[in-house]
């Protein structure tokens, strides 16, 4: 039985509080992700962006991000979602 003063946002014992991701941490995780989901490189990601995926910023990991979004629900390949959100 849960106590009164609980929440469903409580930690559970042991488990370590979340703490927001460092953007080298989003960047990392995502450059790795799109590398397994979608079979590119981090030399195709350069070209496409321009600079080297260590150098991201905000606004570039967040086309990136937008990208794979567009691949996954359009069921197309990496480089056309890409070419979408580039538009």
């Amino acid at each position: 039985p849960q106590s009164a003063t609980s929440s469903p946002d409580d930690q559970r014992p042991g488990q370590a509080p979340k703490r927001a991701l460092s953007i080298e941490e989003r960047r990392k995780n995502l450059v790795i992700a799109v590398q397994q989901k979608f079979g590119v490189s981090r030399g195709e990601l350069k070209g496409m962006m321009g600079v080297d995926p260590e150098s991201f910023n905000e606004d570039e990991i967040n086309i990136i991000r937008e990208a794979a979004k567009i691949a996954k629900a359009q069921n197309c390949d990496f480089k056309t979602a890409f070419n979408q959100v580039k538009q």
